[in-house]
Parts: C-alpha cells; structure tokens; sequence
C-alpha cells in the first residue's frame, strides 16, 4: 500500500526528519536538522543553524521535558560522524547536541534561547538516536552510540534537566571510514527493557537488554547478515523485530533466548517497491511505516 502526499512540503530531506504535538495532536514543531517550523509553518526565530544534517538516518529528536509543560528538548545528531566526502567542506559537528524551546517566546510559538543551542553532550557519535520511558514513568532516557568505540550512552531527563550519562561498553564498535559508516536506526521496544540497532557498513544487528531503571545496557546479542541493513522497529507486543536490506523487509522473534536461535529466525517477509535501502516507523494506529528511496509515498 503506498501513501501518497499531497501537501505543499516546507523542506527536502534525505534520510529523515521530525515532528511534535501536543496532547490534543495539535501541530507544535517540525525539523529537517537545520531549522524548526511552527505551528503556524514559519521558522522560529533563532532555530537555524542545529547541529544536524538531513542526511543523519537518525538526525533530530524532540522530547518535552518531564515536569516543565512549557519546554521542550531538540537533540539532534550529526551526519558520518562528521565524515565529509568533499575534503572542503568542514562539519559544524560530529556528535550528539541539544536545544531548548521555550513554548513561552516569540508569542506563545516558542523559540531556542541564544544560551541554549547546540549545546555538546557527546563529542563524536552514529546517527542514532532514541528515547525510552524511564521505570519512574515520569522521566525520559535519551540514547545514542558512540563512534568508533563501543559506548552506549543514556541521558535522564528529567524535571531539573539532563543527568550526567550512564555509559555502557559493549557489543561491536560502530566504525569505518565510509560513507555510510554511521548509518543505522536504534530503535526500543514497547516494553522498555530491549533495544536493537542496526550497522549499515559492517553489515550487522544488534539486540540488547536494557535496564530502564539504571540506563544499563547487557546481554548483547550479535547477529551477522549478509548485506547493508538500515531501518528497524519493533512491532507490537515485542515479539518480532523487522529491520530493511536493501530494500528487502525481513522478521526477527527477538524474544529468543539464543544469539544463534535469533539469527535462525530470520524470515524474509516481503520486498519492498524499492531496491534502496528505506528506514522504518510504528504509527499511532500499530501499523509500521517505510520510506522508500526517490519516492514520493510511504509503504
């Protein structure tokens, strides 16, 4: 099934980008990395220049903040890990960044504060970027991967901001030196207690246990496949994993206990109207959404 849009876009992206409502689902920001829209479908004031790229499979996250109604958290990743294919071109960034709006500025739109933008928390990461429900119900982890190491990295938000990160060494180190290196989707499941990612250039999936209480990470497993895979999601009740390869849809039961019985589950469920790789999302309706390479429609 192909969804077709129809609309007058703001923007061209890449690989991916963002967007947050309200409660109500009322429109409140939308992204593609290097500037914010508002509900009223301008640019916000001093929201330009993020350290983000449209081309970061997982570039910019919104995340309101527990306890403040009126702020709202932008974090945001850079692409390649600052990797630039044109020796001239010199990246803003390689990491992990965050900006603040405030709902309260630019007449009740909201805006970024000038002290309060691409503000640093890991100097050098993947393009991946995720959040999951802390075990208090209230606050939020953000999670990202490191780059060229095995880092794991859990920041908790909460009502008096960011803490320190929790820091988990394990699994296979994110690394290369092409242009697809940092490339992957880091996807949780509904439960909160596992995680899984992708690595497009060393051609690999990794599932992890988490524990959502502590921000730990353990249990690695580690499944080799036989070409670039990109997109990944969980589908309702956590059983099974979907991730793309090239273009190709294939089923994983992660609640194996084994790495080997997880990478004998593997099933090839469809192939999608593309031969490229396309990156994955759960809809509010259950449904699992992908984009398709040159497309002007989801699958």
């Amino acid at each position: 099934i192909s969804i077709t849009y129809n609309g007058s876009p703001q923007f061209a992206t890449t690989e991916w980008s963002a967007v947050i409502k309200d409660d109500n689902g009322n429109l409140l920001y939308y992204t593609q990395g290097d500037y914010v829209w508002g509900s009223n479908h301008q640019k916000l004031p001093n929201a330009f220049d993020l350290f983000s790229h449209n081309s970061s499979t997982q570039g910019a996250l919104f995340v309101p903040q527990p306890g403040k109604p009126g702020v709202i958290y932008l974090f945001t990743t850079a692409m390649q890990a600052g990797y630039a294919s044109n020796p001239l071109v010199t990246p803003e960034h390689a990491g992990l960044c965050y900006s603040i709006i405030d709902r309260s500025l630019n007449s009740g739109i909201g805006d970024i504060p000038a002290n309060e933008k691409n503000i640093t928390l890991v100097d050098t990461t993947a393009e991946k970027l995720t959040a999951v429900r802390h075990a208090n119900e209230r606050d939020i982890w953000i999670i990202t991967v490191g780059w060229d190491n095995a880092n794991l990295y859990a920041f908790q938000l909460g009502p008096d901001g960011l803490s320190a990160p929790v820091i988990t060494n394990i699994g296979t180190a994110q690394t290369g030196g092409q242009y697809n290196s940092a490339g992957g989707q880091l996807k949780s499941n509904h439960a909160g207690n596992q995680l899984a990612h992708t690595f497009t250039y060393l051609a690999l999936l990794e599932i992890l246990d988490f524990d959502n209480c502590t921000g730990i990470f353990s249990n690695v497993r580690t499944i080799n496949l036989s070409s670039s895979p990109y997109g990944l999601e969980y589908a309702p009740g956590d059983q099974f994993l979907y991730i793309t390869e090239y273009g190709t849809l294939y089923q994983f039961d992660a609640t194996l206990s084994s790495q080997a019985n997880i990478a004998a589950s593997k099933t090839n469920v469809s192939a999608t109207q593309s031969t490229n790789i396309c990156g994955m999302q759960i809809g509010p309706d259950n449904k699992i959404y992908w984009a398709q390479t040159g497309q002007e429609y989801l699958g």
